[in-house]
């Protein structure tokens, strides 16, 4: 017969959590279940991807996480086990703030996340979606997983930049064989040489022909891709940024690359719209 502490034992190693030995500099265990609406929890391993934000000292709240034990640095979002399991060791009992994202579009954010919290919940029915990637020094089109199906409307591209490069910068695209399918098809050489927050943005330019227009996207900062640049009329012959459909039937897959910078980092944001039931590829209950 179990005794009590073996069934404890048990129900916690069935819910997909796995105790090793803590961090020298860690004494506290955090976990939880990210689940859906309904209360299910998301049962495909690395469905859900999760930043931990802890208060820093000398630079206010920052990205305290790439591993379990909390080192700090920014990639690598914690991700979840087959039982939606999230889980990290800390130093600290303070609660944490939480930053969530699945592999759908879905996500949740969640201040003052205390150590006695165990379940996330996260709505899987909006339209409004948002995927969320790091991204490293990779000088080569890096596939994210990440798969706008057909029909999603990207609307706006935004890049965190957390450790910068003089002269880095970012392309974001997509995969495949289509012809919107190019490497920097959503953000065109996007400097990454300051941190926090950036748009994928354009500029306006007041020349006649083709010629005056290529000589100034350069200085204009025009650095939306291809598939969300729009050009209005005369007079003023500016640029703007337009929302893309995806029309291919397959959907499309998110890529990135960089410019070589050993050390550069941080997060991209694609926000996007769902526009038919069953287009996030999550299966049929």
């Amino acid at each position: 017969m179990k005794t009590l502490f073996g069934k404890a034992i048990a129900a916690l190693l069935a819910l997909g959590l796995v105790f090793g030995p803590s961090p020298a500099a860690a004494q506290y265990y955090f976990w939880f279940q990210a689940v859906t609406e309904d209360g299910d929890p998301f049962t495909e391993e690395g469905a859900v991807r999760c930043s931990v934000y802890g208060r820093d000292a000398t630079t206010g709240t920052s990205i305290v996480h790439t591993t379990a034990a909390l080192t700090a640095a920014y990639t690598l979002p914690l991700a979840s086990s087959a039982n939606g399991i999230i889980h990290w060791y800390s130093s600290s009992l303070d609660p944490v703030n939480l930053k969530c994202f699945t592999q759908y579009g879905d996500y949740a954010y969640k201040n003052n996340f205390s150590r006695t919290n165990h379940a996330l919940r996260i709505n899987t029915t909006g339209a409004y979606k948002i995927f969320r990637f790091p991204y490293v020094n990779n000088t080569s089109p890096t596939a994210t997983g990440l798969i706008i199906p057909s029909g999603g409307i990207v609307t706006d591209v935004i890049v965190e930049r957390i450790t910068i490069g003089d002269g880095a910068h970012i392309n974001v695209g997509f995969a495949g064989n289509h012809a919107v399918a190019s490497w920097n098809a959503l953000v065109s050489a996007l400097a990454v040489d300051q941190r926090g927050f950036v748009r994928a943005h354009l500029g306006q330019y007041s020349g006649t022909v083709v010629t005056d227009l290529l000589a100034q996207l350069g200085p204009f900062g025009s650095h939306a891709g291809l598939a969300m640049r729009h050009m209005v009329g005369a007079p003023s012959r500016s640029m703007l940024v337009r929302p893309y459909t995806v029309h291919v039937a397959s959907g499309l897959e998110i890529t990135y690359n960089t410019a070589s910078f050993a050390g550069i980092g941080g997060h991209v944001y694609i926000y996007w719209t769902q526009t038919h039931v069953g287009a996030n590829r999550q299966p049929l209950r």
